[in-house]
């Protein structure tokens, strides 16, 4: 019967197909999830940058403090996060890094990290105003 041939071959078609089809899906929302990720980070940097302009007297272990509440959805043991002081030529800059393994699962293959990583350099502006 022809009918029978035709469906049987759509079957195999199909069954050589769905596991690529699901690969592709799955590194798509890993690739999704690390983006994300890597975006939280971006956006802490960016909190943590505006206070230090705003007002250039936090110490390091507040700027760190400040960064760990930001990526609370993270594990605290995990994250290395870095603040340090520098002066280049006469300017004094904050430097905060941040780091963090990222668990994957990509589809048909084991756990595998990435390592996602973020730095800025803050100059550190007077916040002395004079009135005339």
């Amino acid at each position: 019967d022809m009918k029978a041939d035709v469906y049987g071959s759509v079957s195999v078609g199909f069954a050589l197909v769905i596991g690529f089809l699901i690969a592709i899906i799955g590194g798509t929302v890993e690739v999704g999830r690390v983006l994300m990720a890597r975006n939280e980070m971006n956006h802490a940097l960016a909190r943590a940058s505006r206070m230090v302009i705003m007002d250039g007297s936090q110490t390091e272990s507040e700027i760190v403090s400040m960064m760990q509440s930001s990526l609370a959805d993270y594990d605290p043991d995990l994250l290395d996060i870095t603040s340090s002081n520098a002066t280049v030529a006469g300017v004094n800059y904050v430097t905060i890094d941040v780091e963090f393994p990222h668990e994957t699962s990509i589809p048909f293959r084991s756990l595998e990290t990435v390592t996602l990583r973020a730095e800025t350099s803050i100059p550190i502006v007077s916040s002395t105003v004079t009135s005339p």
